[in-house]
């Protein structure tokens, strides 16, 4: 349904976050993974990160995938995924803004 070029620059684009050094580890299968799910918070709106990574020690990490150049609402946007975990009861949690433009960049927390 795409076209033979589509489809190459998507293969070229997953390929450069999954096997980026400071992501692969998120991709290696071992961790419990939630994609897109709702995060409900009291008296809030309701949340859905991309991405979060629950490991067998309980820690969390929240991934963002954004294009484009980094904006203080995205930073704010996945602050506030991260409180939410935090609210939930894990006791750490990281996030990670992943922009996805003709290089991966990436804006860590916690």
């Amino acid at each position: 349904m795409i076209s033979e070029g589509t489809k190459n620059t998507v293969e070229h684009e997953i390929n450069q976050i999954i096997n980026h050094p400071e992501l692969e580890i998120y991709f290696e299968g071992t961790d419990r993974v939630l994609c897109e799910r709702e995060i409900l918070v009291p008296n809030g709106p309701i949340l859905r990160p991309d991405r979060i990574n629950i490991t067998s020690e309980g820690s969390a990490t929240v991934l963002d995938y954004k294009t484009g150049t980094p904006k203080i609402e995205d930073e704010e946007q996945i602050e506030s995924y991260r409180n939410a975990l935090i609210q939930l009861g894990f006791k750490q949690v990281k996030s990670k803004l992943v922009y996805i433009n003709n290089e991966i960049k990436i804006i860590s927390k916690g």
